[in-house]
């Protein structure tokens, strides 16, 4: 797949506190990455943002981290420097995302289409589903546990 992902990590430790962020990799590489900083960051959702609409994923996230703001605050860290993290209800953070790209006039869709110009919104059993190594088979072909 050709593109970047937004995603959206939520704090295991407090239900309204979320990160929003963007990688070019698997988006569980990024949560496996930041966990060394917090054990008890959990997935909440990815957005698969496809190369083909042409937007820097950079800009785009500045532009989320600021509607965001706008809309449910943003949390300053110690330096008073604006983070990453906003204080909201972290189970509904994929609807905020979703109205921010409507407002963008582009669709968002929980199914894979590599010629549509459409972003993706992955949860976080799809992803797995994508990601994560094949269940190892026995002599039957059935998963082995």
């Amino acid at each position: 797949m050709d593109g970047g992902w937004i995603y959206v990590f939520m704090s295991g430790t407090d239900n309204n506190r979320f990160k929003v962020g963007k990688t070019i990799n698997n988006p569980f590489i990024r949560l496996n990455q930041l966990r060394t900083g917090d054990p008890t960051l959990d997935f909440q959702v990815a957005y698969f943002i496809p190369s083909s609409l042409n937007w820097d994923l950079s800009k785009l996230e500045n532009h989320i981290h600021k509607e965001l703001e706008a809309g449910i605050g943003r949390i300053n860290f110690y330096n008073d420097q604006p983070s990453e993290w906003f204080r909201a209800d972290c189970r509904d953070a994929w609807f905020e995302l979703d109205v921010i790209f409507e407002n963008l006039e582009v669709e968002v869709t929980d199914y894979f289409d590599p010629d549509a110009k459409k972003i993706v919104r992955f949860w976080e059993e799809n992803l797995r589903s994508l990601y994560a190594p094949p269940a190892p088979l026995d002599e039957d072909g059935l998963p082995f546990f």
